[in-house]
């Protein structure tokens, strides 16, 4: 086709591959011409439309309907979480695509004062969250991890732009981090007891109970999967949490 153009070696060859593992469309040759045919501009889809690729390849032309490409991704804006507030701030961290080293975004850096701000909000939330039923807090976890596998798209496209992962990656680690978030919050309805026997009509009851404010951190290399290792765990035993994720993503 007269507008064809080779994708081997490129972001979109690379998006291509990815979709093609995540099982959106069966596996491709290494060399694939294709024809882009956009039936109406970009600017005026939503983000979750896909373009449409007719495949040219040895078994044949196909089309194809790709949902992410990463000249088409906006980073979200970010904004720091304290005492239940959404909070900007002047002074910010810039996030770098490691495809193409260009800034992407921004992160906002936390003060002295932000740190102080939010242990004492999660020291008030605390005071509620610990003496919620089991049940209450699972069902307000299930929910979290209920919208986190419907923005599945927003958040495996920013992944893909703030650490460099393939696309199927990303996706693999939303819904990956998802379950963690549901096997822990069905978790948290047997945190049973024991009746420990001491001696002759003698017994220790032993209660499980939340230990406090928990202070998370989290690195570069899973941005989704590992703060949900730490957020799952601490809000189902009933503790509150500050987490420190990396400045990188």
């Amino acid at each position: 086709a007269k507008n064809s153009r080779p994708f081997k070696g490129s972001t979109a060859a690379h998006t291509v591959a990815s979709v093609s593992q995540a099982g959106i469309i069966p596996p491709i040759s290494s060399w694939v011409y294709v024809t882009r045919s956009i039936v109406t501009r970009w600017s005026r889809r939503p983000a979750s439309s896909p373009e449409i690729f007719h495949i040219h390849d040895r078994n044949g032309p196909r089309a194809v309907a790709i949902f992410f490409l990463a000249e088409k991704m906006n980073y979200p804006e970010i904004k720091l979480l304290i005492d239940g507030q959404w909070v900007a701030r002047e002074k910010t961290i810039a996030v770098i695509n490691p495809a193409t080293e260009a800034v992407v975004g921004n992160i906002p850096h936390a003060s002295a004062a932000d740190i102080a701000n939010a242990v004492a909000g999660a020291a008030r939330g605390l005071r509620v969250w610990k003496r919620m039923a089991p049940a209450e807090r699972a069902a307000i976890l299930l929910k979290a991890a209920q919208l986190m596998r419907a923005r599945e798209a927003q958040i495996a496209h920013a992944t893909v732009l703030e650490q460099g992962k393939s696309l199927a990656a990303a996706v693999f680690e939303v819904r990956r981090a998802a379950a963690i978030l549901e096997w822990d919050a069905n978790q948290g309805l047997r945190q049973y007891g024991q009746i420990v026997p001491l001696g002759p009509q003698l017994r220790c009851m032993v209660r499980r109970e939340p230990i406090g404010v928990v202070a998370g951190f989290a690195p570069w290399n899973a941005p989704i999967g590992s703060p949900m290792r730490k957020i799952a765990g601490a809000l189902s035993a009933g503790c509150a949490l500050i987490l420190k994720p990396a400045d990188e993503t």
